[in-house]
């Protein structure tokens, strides 16, 4: 049916105007009251846009840089080398003075060719001693070392660069939070005059900002060196371990070496550091935004993304985590991590993709096994939350020999007019189809008691026998035992319950498929609670009673509660669907099945379509990888049990152990990811496409009607509000 026409809400056209706005704000620069002077030079040069003005400006103050330099005096002076007396080098905390001693730093890349820098905000002087222009550049394994200045420390503050009287707005990704600008800093105490050098400020553009390092990435800035990438991704870089370090003991490493001068100006250069996600850029720049050398934390893919990010993202989602949990534990720890968007545009267009491929894989496989015999199958749906609420209800099969999951669906609400009550039915359909599509020949299908489900085998697959499921059959059976034991004169039935019960099991697994012989087998228990065990046409089947261990008195044969217990079992309607349990099917593997999805898809939390579909498969490839899973035994081949409490028997029970998951799977599922964002051409903030049979094509959500306007509602809900508050109705009128 189709959904409602679509339009465009107040929340939406809020949503585009900010992204408009903000998408505005990134070309805009403010100039303030020069507005006057600027137009005035645009007249002068006769220049049509702002942009070519601006173009003709900084052409101009490039050139006058250029024949500044040419012009400059520079007098240098050598230091003494690295451990010499009087160096005034000190070894302190990152607070304080970081000191640049010998050695190598692995990961550094040669920088040669640089652009100039942008104007800058202030100007200093800083001393040059002991340096001298490059005369070799040096490799990406190990930087030339270089002579040190006198009395150099370096000096860490904390910058923030917001707009004046601009608001912040956590989900505007243009802000720009704080972040630590390392300068070197030189004593100019002891320096003549004619060793200083003039340079243009110290701005770094370097920005610890999660929401938006993922996303700017991929546009990388042409006018700095080409960073090198991985050329091809291979399963060791899905092997290589991550290990947490401390940013502080990360730059004593970094700045316990010794950097040449400038490339290009022959300035002092610095340490910038430059979060990005889960990693680090550590840049060594000059005060004219010259950058000699960069070390990135992580291998570099398409794009200039770090590999360690797109693998967080995808981990997350592949260990059955949330975004939101995994982001407050990296908060607590200060720990870096892609942004809340990065990660969803990540998710939705590399690794739900990978997933589902993935499960088509193992789905097929398992059936490819089972298409040259008849199979007997069980079904069951599971709602994705509790109550008759539920926005998607997962419909699963698994063969009943090899517990091997062979089909899964996943219906929403939308498809089903809204009702929640119709989605399993429909699902149970589709999934049935899909055997039959895969070329399996179905001989029974074993289902819990559901009346749909029923009427739908009734009318459209007469040829396949239909059972339910044996427990839910004991169930149902105890609950009404249970309730008529409760009426005035029926207390001794209750000691009797789980026997009948029982009874009903071994009635259903030893009457060879025949609806007939399960109900005699199951009458005779009137005989047995009543310790009659021989009768005209027949006896118990059990052997000689032990008198002394019994634990319950026998039931009055004329008394009421035999009465009552013969009135649930001839109970016409419960007699009607004995054929639903000649076979003596269980469910029971499901069910487990059904527990296990809670660890990928929990009932408290809701997800979009496609993740929540990713997030089964995922389930049942977990499972499907892990069913032959040994029993852990000790040396002596001796079994593992843990015992546990069981609180419906209440008696403790034993289990036995099996051994740990090796989730072998995930390395290859992890590089499918990588290989395909490697190889894409799209760029994280493209729109995801939705998939033909994704609900909203049908609607928008799972509300039946356009929402209001968020004022209208606030309107209605403050005097509310108020009056729960304590507000006269006075006050509000």
């Amino acid at each position: 049916m189709p959904g409602p026409p679509r339009s465009t809400t107040e929340s939406a056209k809020k949503r585009q105007k900010a992204a408009q706005g903000k998408r505005r704000r990134e070309r805009q620069v403010n100039i303030g009251n020069q507005i006057d002077v600027w137009k005035n030079t645009k007249e002068e040069l006769n220049v049509k846009s702002d942009e070519e003005l601006a173009k003709k400006l900084l052409e101009c103050y490039k050139d006058q840089q250029v024949v500044k330099r040419k012009r400059r005096k520079v007098t240098s002076t050598p230091a003494p080398a690295h451990g010499s007396e009087g160096s005034g080098w000190s070894s302190a905390g990152l607070s304080s003075v970081k000191s640049f001693g010998s050695g190598m730093m692995s990961g550094v890349e040669p920088m040669t060719d640089t652009s100039e820098s942008s104007p800058s905000r202030r100007t200093k002087r800083h001393p040059v001693a002991g340096f001298k222009p490059p005369t070799a550049t040096s490799t990406f394994v190990q930087p030339a070392l270089v002579s040190k200045p006198k009395s150099a420390t370096i000096s860490i503050e904390e910058v923030s660069y917001v707009d004046d009287g601009a608001l912040y707005n956590e989900d505007d990704q243009t802000y720009v939070p704080s972040f630590w600008d390392m300068s070197m800093n030189i004593d100019t105490a002891n320096i003549p005059p004619d060793q200083m050098i003039e340079d243009e400020g110290d701005i770094t553009v370097a920005v610890h900002d999660i929401e938006e390092e993922i996303l700017t990435v991929e546009e990388e800035d042409s006018s700095r060196p080409e960073v090198k990438k991985l050329s091809e991704v291979k399963m060791e870089d899905m092997q290589d371990p991550f290990i947490l370090v401390s940013q502080s003991c990360l730059l004593q490493l970094a700045s316990s070496f010794q950097m040449k001068s400038c490339n290009k100006c022959s300035s002092m250069v610095s340490i910038k550091t430059k979060r990005n996600g889960t990693g680090i850029i550590l840049n060594w720049e000059c005060d004219r935004k010259h950058v000699s050398h960069s070390w990135r934390s992580q291998p570099v893919i398409r794009g200039g993304a770090l590999l360690g990010n797109i693998k967080m993202a995808g981990a997350i989602l592949l260990s059955g985590n949330n975004y939101q949990k995994v982001a407050l534990l990296c908060k607590f720890l200060n720990l870096g991590l892609v942004s809340s968007y990065s990660f969803h545009q990540i998710q939705s267009h590399y690794v739900v993709p990978s997933v589902e491929k993935l499960w088509e894989k193992v789905k097929g496989t398992a059936q490819e096994e089972l298409r040259a015999n008849n199979v007997v199958v069980a079904g069951d749906g599971r709602m994705d939350s509790p109550g008759h609420c539920a926005k998607y209800c997962t419909y699963t099969v698994m063969d009943q020999a090899s517990k091997k999951i062979i089909a899964m669906e996943i219906v929403d609400k939308r498809e089903c007019e809204l009702h929640s009550g119709r989605m399993e039915a429909a699902a149970f359909e589709r999934v049935l189809a899909d055997i039959q599509n895969a070329g399996l020949h179905v001989s029974e299908f074993v289902t819990d008691a559901h009346p749909q489900i029923a009427a739908i085998m009734r009318k459209k697959f007469q040829h396949i026998r239909h059972s339910w499921d044996m427990w839910h059959g004991a169930k149902n059976l105890g609950k009404k035992l249970c309730a008529v034991s409760q009426e005035k004169g029926n207390a001794a039935l209750k000691p009797w319950i789980s026997s009948v019960t029982n009874h009903f099991y071994y009635a259903a697994e030893n009457c060879e498929s025949s609806e007939m012989r399960l109900k005699i087998k199951l009458a005779q228990i009137l005989n047995h609670c009543a310790d009659k065990h021989k009768w005209m046409l027949g006896q118990c089947d059990h052997g000689e009673l032990d008198e002394a261990s019994r634990n319950k008195e026998w039931l009055n044969p004329g008394g009421p509660e035999l009465l009552a217990l013969e009135r649930v079992l001839f109970n016409a309607r419960f007699l009607s669907t004995m054929r639903y349990y000649v076979t003596c099917q269980t469910t029971s593997e499901l069910e487990s099945f059904n527990s296990h999805l809670l660890m990928y898809a929990a009932k408290r939390q809701s997800f979009t379509y496609g993740v929540y579909k990713a997030r089964c498969q995922l389930a049942a490839i977990d499972y499907m990888m892990h069913l032959e899973r040994p029993y852990k035994t000790n040396k002596k081949g001796e079994q593992y049990y843990n015992r546990a409490f069981s609180k419906a028997t209440n008696q403790w029970v034993v289990k036995p152990v099996k051994e740990k998951k090796q989730y072998s799977y995930i390395p290859e599922l992890l590089l499918d990811v990588i290989v395909s964002y490697c190889a894409g051409s799209k760029k994280l903030r493209d729109p995801v496409e939705k998939a033909p049979s994704d609900p909203i094509h049908v609607a928008q959500t799972i509300a039946p009607k356009q929402p209001p306007q968020t004022k209208e509602l606030v309107e209605k809900q403050e005097p509310r509000l108020r009056l729960k508050a304590g507000t006269s109705k006075e006050t509000l009128d």
